[in-house]
């Protein structure tokens, strides 16, 4: 990979290493296609094992502790002078604490996609999945050429630029926790913090695949332990409304023709005077035209699982035409 002109290398502190192989990768990516109603029988043709790639990305540990303080207006319940119940707002505080664990990306540029951003700055790693480097730690398991971002931002920095605003997040969500149940409005916030780790610089394994469908971009990522995974997948836009347009047209049709029986039974009955829905023969036959529609709703809906079967069956093979070329 690319890195920008002002990146410098950095040696991590530590590291996670890959638990996970370039098929564990493709599986979970291909199960994922196969398993989504409504992707394209083809999407398999699109996709390439040379486009799967493993990469190691520098980025920032922080963890430690927060304390906060939380003041909000909450709805409680008072009696008037005259013995007569009300509900109204009032201030209300309270202090909450918690721990916190969350990595920033230490390269940041347009190499670098923001969805792989956002997906790594989400991995719930904490020290403990980390091992020291060595010189031998970043050539180990190389059955996979691996690249690694340089570093082009520091851990203050980005702490200041984005971290902050987590915490603040997660200050929120505990004051939030507490209040659980009750009506409030106006939360605010106002927190410390301690670090035991502070922007510990740590390489964190990635795999990932970017492809292209009818002139779209998708892509699969994973972190290297299998722990945490996103994906985008494509939509056969035709097949889908092909689809739900057929079998939801079928059954607002059977709907709209049951109630046409028991609408005439009713206008007969009115017009001649005739107690038709006191008569068992009329009822007998209501019956049978509904249990004749509901046949045919059940059978529209059989055919829609037989239809999305039918695809999904054609993506697992062609699926197993890519896992075969991976070793």
């Amino acid at each position: 990979m690319e890195t920008s002109e002002n990146a410098t290398a950095h040696l991590p502190h530590r590291i996670a290493l890959f638990t996970t192989t370039k098929r564990d990768f493709a599986q979970h990516v291909a199960t994922k296609l196969i398993d989504t109603p409504y992707v394209p029988t083809d999407i398999f043709a699109h996709i390439h094992p040379q486009d799967m790639e493993r990469t190691y990305l520098p980025m920032f540990l922080y963890e430690g502790t927060f304390t906060a303080r939380w003041t909000c207006r909450r709805q409680a319940e008072f009696v008037e002078a005259d013995g007569k119940k009300r509900m109204d707002y009032q201030p209300a505080e309270g202090n909450t604490d918690g721990t916190f664990a969350f990595m920033l990306t230490a390269y940041e540029g347009s190499r670098l996609p923001d969805e792989i951003v956002q997906f790594s700055e989400t991995i719930p790693y904490t020290s403990a999945d980390f091992t020291p480097v060595d010189d031998r730690t970043l050539t180990a398991h190389t059955e996979i050429e691996t690249d690694a971002w340089k570093v082009n931002r520091k851990a203050d920095e980005q702490f200041s630029k984005r971290g902050k605003a987590l915490l603040q997040e997660q200050a929120e969500n505990a004051a939030r926790a507490q209040l659980k149940g009750q009506k409030y409005k106006g939360l605010k916030t106002v927190f410390t913090h301690t670090f035991t780790t502070n922007g510990r610089l740590v390489y964190v394994p990635v795999w990932q695949l970017h492809y292209s469908y009818q002139q779209n971009t998708y892509y699969a990522l994973m972190d290297g332990r299998g722990v945490h995974t996103a994906q985008t997948v494509p939509q056969d836009k035709g097949a889908t409304r092909d689809i739900r347009n057929r079998y939801r047209g079928e059954v607002l049709f059977d709907i709209v023709l049951a109630l046409l029986p028991l609408a005439l039974v009713y206008a007969i009955q009115r017009i001649f005077s005739v107690a038709l829905f006191s008569n068992w023969i009329t009822w007998a036959v209501l019956l049978a035209v509904w249990l004749y529609l509901l046949f045919r709703v059940w059978t529209a809906f059989r055919h829609k699982r037989n239809a999305l079967s039918e695809a999904q069956q054609l993506r697992r093979a062609a699926s197993m035409q890519l896992l075969a070329q991976i070793k």
